[in-house]
């Protein structure tokens, strides 16, 4: 017997969920256990006086509703707004996977409903992974700021349209549109490039002379303009394909993206993605087949994302970190074994010591962006951290007083 029933109503997991959370194991506020108990009340029609498959299918949408109860107390409300779909064919499909067991605490019929109140162990921790695998960000923390740097071809277009370049900044392009909105939903922060274009002056480079395909320096300098996370570079294309039928016309979008880190230059990944759409008019046919590729590359785009720097996260890294501040001595003392005693934090070994600055090496299980996070969550008694420098393997950081106004975490 399968957990999972393929008639549960979505109506029936909704009100469980409403009425019964409340049956929770409690747990401290803010924290995220791997595996949660909780109780919850499920009900299966009854038909042909079967009460036996009227039990195994209330069971089957207490365990959904378990799940369900589960997410809306762990998982972000917008995120599950957001990918309310996803979310749903996740927990159906996989159902499962994600319960570890249960136990029946009471049962009874009710005319032609069958009632069973059951006790569910599930696995958070496989819950978010499964979500992080599909590209949901669920860490604000780790809400990674991508540029798009992707040119499209439309039917329409007369040449490649892009938005960096001299006079491009008014360019929206389908592709551009619809991966932000993708991205978007699952917990990225993308630039509204158009909004600040003025920061690509930064670079010093020769707007005239920006085209539609840039190389792969040149896209990092303007991502480092700015001060992306990644970047994604490629193009997006709409052709019309051979196939025909009376006046239907198959149109084909195609999407090809690199993904890149600003701060090191590695490539982390690549995404290609197609779909054709049949229409009587060009201009529809061209414009849905981009969208629905562009969707699927979003999505793709996501997880390859959220699994590089998953892995980019737990790799060692040895970073410099440049300290300065008042009361030095004291206060560099304390902060010194603090860092000592931070998850992921191997060693430190002070390289350079003087009067009111040092510069120390952290041999850390991470990079310098996670590094900078664990030093925020910390508090200390008579001073701050003011950190103005981040990157994967440099930080630089002042030790401010707490009576200044430029205090700043």
């Amino acid at each position: 017997m399968t957990f999972i029933s393929t008639h549960i109503k979505m109506t029936c997991l909704c009100l469980i969920v409403l009425m019964f959370t409340s049956h929770r194991f409690p747990a401290m506020a803010g924290e995220v256990k791997a595996i949660r108990v909780i109780r919850v009340l499920g009900t299966g029609d009854i038909y042909n006086e079967d009460t036996s498959s009227a039990k195994d299918k209330a069971i089957s949408n207490a365990l959904v509703s378990a799940l369900g109860a589960v997410l809306i107390e762990d998982i972000p409300n917008k995120i599950v707004i957001a990918n309310f779909q996803a979310v749903n064919t996740m927990i159906h499909a996989s159902t499962d996977s994600f319960i570890q067991g249960y136990k029946v605490l009471a049962e009874a019929r009710m005319g032609k409903k069958y009632k069973v109140m059951i006790e569910a162990t599930v696995s958070t921790a496989k819950i978010r992974s499964s979500l992080v695998q599909s590209g949901i960000v669920l860490d604000p923390a780790n809400k990674y700021k991508i540029l798009l740097l992707i040119s499209e071809n439309n039917l329409e277009d007369l040449a490649p349209q892009f938005w960096w370049g001299k006079g491009k900044s008014y360019v929206k392009t389908i592709s551009d549109s619809t991966i932000s909105q993708v991205m978007r939903n699952k917990g990225f922060e993308v630039i509204k490039h158009r909004l600040i274009h003025k920061e690509l002056m930064k670079t010093q480079m020769d707007e005239n002379n920006l085209s539609d395909v840039l190389s792969r320096d040149l896209a990092l300098a303007i991502g480092r303009s700015f001060e992306a996370d990644i970047i994604i570079t490629g193009s997006a294309t709409a052709e019309q394909a051979l196939n025909t039928m009376g006046e239907d016309r198959a149109y084909t979008g195609s999407l090809s993206l690199a993904i890149y880190k600003t701060d090191s230059g590695e490539r982390i990944g690549s995404v290609i993605q197609k779909a054709v759409k049949v229409n009587t008019d060009e201009a529809t046919g061209s414009r849905e087949a981009l969208s629905e590729a562009a969707g699927l590359a979003g999505n793709d785009l996501a997880a390859t994302i959220n699994m590089a720097m998953k892995v980019e996260e737990n790799k060692p890294t040895m970073i410099e970190v440049e300290i300065e501040g008042t009361d030095f001595f004291i206060n560099y003392t304390k902060l010194s074994q603090k860092i000592s005693t931070l998850p992921g934090v191997k060693r430190v070994k002070q390289r350079e010591k003087q009067k009111a600055s040092a510069i120390i090496i952290i041999d850390f299980i991470g990079n310098g962006k996670s590094l900078a996070k664990a030093l925020m969550a910390e508090t200390f008694e008579n001073f701050g951290l003011n950190i103005s420098e981040v990157s994967r393997n440099h930080l630089r950081l002042e030790m401010v007083p707490l009576s200044s106004n430029i205090f700043v975490r």
